[in-house]
């Protein structure tokens, strides 16, 4: 009689495969996050709908952080599609029971990832640690068959016991400082020392700047969305929670230092053109300089005649007023001229062969 409403025996249609091979490779957690969106959709005859993680939460008994877990561990199986639509606080997600279920058949799912499915990493953390003054509410998940319990057990044992090889490389040499550092800068903001303590064997010391940044962000500009230091940084390192300001305001940074990366390479490319140009034109005033030398070692080999028929041609191409701009200008056109007279003069296309004349 529990089961009716109003003298009424309503359904939901569960497929048989899901019974018949998935009921024993889910987690309790999983499966009971499945069948709340099964009635859901299949239940109002719908193909898909939004469904709030607290509905999820109200209808099943679970905690949110387990529901994440649940819809993690569906996703993983292909059992469940999600769309998720805007950001922030209006984020809609879309879920939508997936039913070729029979096409992850084939998949073998091993014994490691179907035990640890049942517990979420963020729940086996929030089992020894207790924000400071802050109340953690209970799992209320519903408690798995005894064999189950002792399954889940060794596993977060084994978990356990495979996180203290990264304990002690994070409590010897370098990263026993870090460690140090971190959990006094944890202090610091709130967090009691066995919390701080925790947290640094638990998380990397690169998230847990990332959300010591995000904090001290919000402090300075929405200091309104920080309800005491300690609890907020606390909830963020656990929770891994993510602030669009924050990280838009990285995208802002990030796009900064690329743009003066770039404009730092543009200077350095053209810093080596002009180096470039300056050992390009200095290169040509040294040839300049052995043409002309050249020049007027010919000029000093040859007879006093052969000396005199050159000055003449010089003078003549020379007797032009435009040369007469200045002293320097009449200097330095003579130079010119007289280099091209001598080349003329013995009768050579360019000044690459002057070397074999003088020989």
């Amino acid at each position: 009689m529990a089961l009716l409403e109003n003298n009424i025996l309503h359904f939901t249609k569960i497929p048989n495969n899901f019974i018949d091979e998935w009921l024993l490779k889910l987690s309790g957690t999983a499966t009971k996050v499945f069948l709340v969106i099964l009635r859901k959709t299949i239940g109002w005859h719908k193909e898909s709908d939004v469904i709030s993680i607290s509905q999820i939460e109200k209808h099943s008994g679970l905690s949110g952080n387990s529901v994440l877990a649940g819809l993690k561990e569906l996703k993983l199986f292909n059992l469940i599609e999600t769309t998720k639509e805007g950001r922030g606080k209006a984020t809609r997600i879309e879920y939508k029971i997936k039913f070729s279920l029979s096409e992850n058949t084939h998949q073998t799912i091993p014994e490691t990832n179907k035990d640890k499915s049942n517990t979420s990493n963020t729940d086996v953390k929030n089992n020894n640690i207790t924000p400071k003054n802050e109340v953690i509410p209970e799992n209320n998940t519903a408690k798995f068959e005894e064999t189950k319990d002792i399954e889940i057990q060794k596993k977060e044992e084994e978990r356990n016991s495979s996180s203290s090889a990264s304990f002690e490389n994070k409590y010897t040499g370098k990263g026993k400082s870090l460690s140090n550092e971190y959990t006094a800068k944890l202090i610091s903001l709130g967090i009691s020392q066995r919390q701080s303590e925790q947290i640094i064997t638990q998380f990397d010391f690169e998230y847990i700047e990332v959300k010591i940044n995000q904090l001290n962000y919000l402090l300075e500009h929405s200091p309104h969305k920080v309800n005491g230091k300690g609890r907020f940084l606390y909830n963020s390192i656990i929770n891994n929670w993510q602030f669009d300001e924050y990280f838009i305001h990285l995208a802002k940074i990030k796009k900064e230092q690329e743009r003066k990366e770039k404009e730092r390479l543009r200077e350095i490319e053209l810093e080596k053109s002009r180096v470039g140009e300056i050992e390009k034109q200095k290169a040509i005033e040294e040839q300049e300089e052995t043409i002309e030398k050249q020049c007027y070692e010919y000029f000093n080999s040859v007879s006093k005649k052969e000396q005199l028929e050159i000055q003449k041609q010089i003078e003549k191409e020379m007797n032009n007023p435009f040369f007469n701009i200045s002293k320097e200008f009449y200097e330095a056109a003579y130079r010119v001229k007289f280099k091209d007279v001598v080349r003329e003069y013995i009768k050579l296309s360019n000044y690459n062969n002057f070397g074999k004349v003088l020989e």
